[in-house]
């Protein structure tokens, strides 16, 4: 059977992605309940080389890589979050902050960078 590879919608990833959004940072152990170590890493490795998460280890304290979203992926998460709101009917299609929030994000995911 041929292994298919992770993708950025894919349950574990998303679910990390909406951890880390949360969060700020977070690492494989406290992402744990989403997947063990392996899986987890390689969905990381992934959403990485995708340019939505990014990672560091520490400088002072116990040497784990900690994963952060890109501008990216900060984006992309929110709209996966935006969206799935609108699917459970946790938001009204009607509203009119919806709209400014989907023009927002929208706005923001086809800016260049800023180079300062």
């Amino acid at each position: 059977m041929n292994k298919v590879p992770p993708t950025p919608y894919d349950p574990i990833c998303i679910q990390s992605l909406e951890y880390i959004l949360e969060n700020g940072s977070a690492t494989a152990t406290e992402m744990r309940e989403y997947a063990s170590w392996s899986p987890l890493t390689e969905r990381m490795r992934k959403l990485s080389d995708d340019g939505l998460v990014d990672y560091y280890l520490p400088d002072k304290g116990r040497k784990t890589v900690h994963y952060i979203l890109t501008e990216k992926g900060r984006i992309f998460t929110q709209m996966v979050k935006l969206s799935h709101e609108l699917y459970y009917g946790r938001l009204d299609v009607e509203d009119a902050d919806i709209l400014e929030k989907v023009e927002e994000l929208l706005k923001l995911s086809v800016e260049e960078p800023s180079t300062e």
